[in-house]
C-alpha cells in the first residue's frame, strides 16, 4: 500500500471520528425550560429534546398499561406528560420535577423524570 493510500484511509478515518463525536455532543445538548416556555412554543420543542421543570398537579398521577401519566404546571400554564418505566420513589403530587424528552400533540413524552429535592432538605439561612 503506498504513502497516498494511507493518507486517505487516515484522513477519512479522522473525519469519520470527528462525524460521530459531533453527532454525540449535539445529542448530549438538551434545553432546560419551564412548562410555560415548552407549552408555548410546541412546534419548536417538538423537534428538540428538551428537559422541562414544573410541579406536579394534584391528583393527575394515572398508571397506565405502559408507564404513568401526569399533568405538570408551571406560572399557571399545563402540560399533560407520558413516562414509560418506574417512577422515583419520592415522586409525589405538588413535588417539583424534572423531565426529559419531546412534545408531541400537545403532550410531553418524558423518556427520564427526576425530582427536585424538596426545599425542607434546603440548610436553613
Amino acid at each position: 500500500m503506498s504513502n497516498k493510500s494511507k493518507t486517505i484511509i487516515g484522513i477519512g478515518i479522522i473525519l469519520l471520528a470527528l462525524y460521530f463525536g459531533s453527532n454525540a455532543v449535539l445529542d448530549s445538548m438538551v434545553y432546560y425550560r419551564g412548562v410555560d416556555v415548552v407549552a408555548g412554543n410546541p412546534d419548536y420543542y417538538s423537534a428538540h429534546r428538551v428537559r422541562m421543570i414544573g410541579n406536579i398537579v394534584n391528583n393527575t398521577i394515572t398508571n397506565t398499561e405502559n408507564g404513568y401519566s401526569f399533568n405538570m404546571e408551571l406560572n399557571g400554564t399545563f402540560i399533560p406528560v407520558i413516562y414509560k418505566g418506574m417512577l422515583p420513589r419520592t415522586f409525589k403530587d405538588n413535588g417539583r420535577v424534572v423531565v426529559i424528552g419531546t412534545i408531541k400533540d400537545g403532550t410531553f413524552h418524558a423518556a427520564e423524570v427526576n425530582v427536585k429535592c424538596p426545599t425542607k432538605y434546603e440548610p436553613t439561612p
